[in-house]
Parts: C-alpha cells; sequence; structure tokens
C-alpha cells in the first residue's frame, strides 16, 4: 500500500505550490491573492510532463537523477519565460524532483523464485 501513485493532479497542484513558494520568476504574487496560486500552473504542468516522460522516479543514481530534473526544469523555465535568470532553480529543481518522486514511488521489484537446476 505505501507503493501506491497518486493521482496526476494532485501532484500537479503539489508543482503549482512549490513553484509559487519559490517563485523563480520573482513575480509579485503577493498582490494578487489567491489568483497568485495559478500564475505557474502551465509551467507545473510542463515539468511534470517532463518528469514523467523521463521517468525520473526509475533513475537510481540520485545525484544524475537531480542533474537531469535541474536541467528539465531550467528548460521549462526558459520556454515559459523566455530567459535565462532564475532564483535558485536547484532548490526549486530538487523540491519538484522530491514531491514527483513521492507521488511515483519505485514499484517493488519482484524477484522470481529461484528454480533449482537439475543435477
Amino acid at each position: 500500500m505505501g507503493n501506491e501513485n497518486k493521482p496526476k493532479y494532485v501532484v500537479l497542484q503539489e508543482f503549482i505550490k512549490i513553484l509559487y513558494e519559490h517563485n523563480p520568476m520573482a513575480l509579485p504574487l503577493s498582490e494578487m491573492g489567491e489568483a497568485g496560486l495559478d500564475e505557474y500552473e502551465s509551467e507545473a504542468l510542463s515539468i511534470l510532463s517532463r518528469f514523467t516522460e523521463g521517468v525520473l522516479y526509475a533513475c537510481e543514481d540520485e545525484a544524475l537523477r537531480r542533474e537531469i530534473a535541474v536541467g528539465m526544469v531550467l528548460q521549462a523555465l526558459k520556454f515559459w519565460f523566455n530567459t535565462e535568470k532564475f532564483k535558485e532553480p536547484e532548490k526549486l529543481a530538487w523540491a519538484l524532483l522530491d514531491a514527483y518522486v513521492a507521488g511515483y514511488p519505485v514499484p517493488e521489484q519482484k524477484t522470481e523464485p529461484e528454480v533449482p537446476s537439475e543435477p
């Protein structure tokens, strides 16, 4: 039961919240009130799609997984904002990756029972 995936819309909402909290573009979100949460919806969906297509949850090398996540997040932000200046992109990518991996845990590998060889 501990290895069940979260629904995609739940992970998407988590991504939106993380982007809102990190606010990589330093948007005036406090002036927008609740509407500010929607400012990063497209970016969150784009990043979630990239993570899913890249099957990041299955990468066993943590350092490599984090490096790939940073690249994917930067690509998405560059696409949406047409700039390369972002506030702490590594911390943002790692927070998004942590939420992603928590939402899509690696399925436990079922090992096949060993079949004794015939003498």
